[in-house]
């Protein structure tokens, strides 16, 4: 799933768009933890130049998507907001939360997403390294996964 934003909300002094749809986020992933979610992954990728996620009739001027690092902030901030109210109790990146992994297929995978085309791909890569690596045919070089190293959220 995606999360998208248009410029139909007006706020009076302006500037205060990203309080609202923090605060929305933070009530949402509230409300996930008071219906059982113990977690909440966030991939953080901002739309290709042309690409849009759910709005797809946007304005040209609001077409312009943020910068990875600056997106990546974006939810760094949301999720402080949701641990300074004890929404959120923990969050890091995928290297911090999937560091033990043996394999990239132990990545958490779900319907219509990124990783549910990445990850196979990347299991497939180790499992062609792995077999290049036992007919000795020189040493096999691990690939890190795609992405953007989104936050992952563990409500409290």
């Amino acid at each position: 799933s995606y999360l998208d934003s248009v410029r139909f909300l007006e706020s009076s002094p302006e500037g205060q768009r990203t309080r609202v749809y923090h605060a929305l986020m933070v009530e949402y992933m509230r409300l996930c933890r008071l219906r059982g979610f113990t977690h909440v992954h966030v991939w953080v990728e901002p739309p290709k130049n042309q690409q849009e996620y759910i709005f797809n009739c946007r304005p040209a001027q609001d077409r312009k998507a943020m910068k990875r690092d600056v997106l990546h902030g974006w939810y760094v901030r949301m999720l402080d907001l949701g641990k300074a109210k004890g929404v959120v109790s923990r969050f890091g990146g995928m290297h911090e939360e999937f560091a033990g992994i043996t394999s990239a297929s132990q990545i958490p995978m779900f319907n219509g997403d990124q990783w549910e085309v990445t990850v196979p791909d990347l299991a497939k890569q180790q499992q062609q390294s792995a077999r290049t690596h036992k007919v000795g045919s020189g040493p096999a070089t691990p690939r890190a996964g795609a992405g953007a190293g989104g936050a992952a959220g563990a409500p409290a």
